[in-house]
């Protein structure tokens, strides 16, 4: 379980921090650490963020639409080490399963041709 204490060194974790860049991301409007009330996939690691766990949710708006992310409780934890991640195996970890998963999801997609 997450500590009250540890709330300030998450929420000022950025985990979309490189995604951004681009003029994309406008603002945050909601950005907490909540009970939640149904399952949902963590946009970290792609494990399960479950009903009923300290998740951190991030509401954003995101090219003029409003996107939602859920990161799942051992996730959310972890960002709580960001300001000293480099050496951090926990958040390690947690990036190494987040790359994986991107590259597993993107390596089946076809190549983009111009015509």
């Amino acid at each position: 379980m997450i500590k009250q204490e540890e709330h300030t060194n998450i929420l000022a974790f950025d985990p979309l921090a490189s995604e951004k860049g681009d003029a994309a991301f406008e603002r945050t409007l909601r950005d907490g650490i909540v009970v939640i009330r149904k399952d949902h996939d963590c946009q970290w690691c792609r494990g399960i963020a479950k009903k009923g766990e300290y998740c951190r949710c991030r509401v954003d708006v995101y090219d003029q639409r409003v996107e939602s992310y859920y990161f799942c409780e051992e996730c959310t934890a972890a960002m709580g080490y960001a300001g000293d991640y480099i050496g951090h195996e926990n958040l390690e970890k947690r990036f190494e399963l987040f790359i994986e998963d991107y590259q597993q999801r993107h390596s089946n997609q076809p190549e983009f041709e111009w015509k």
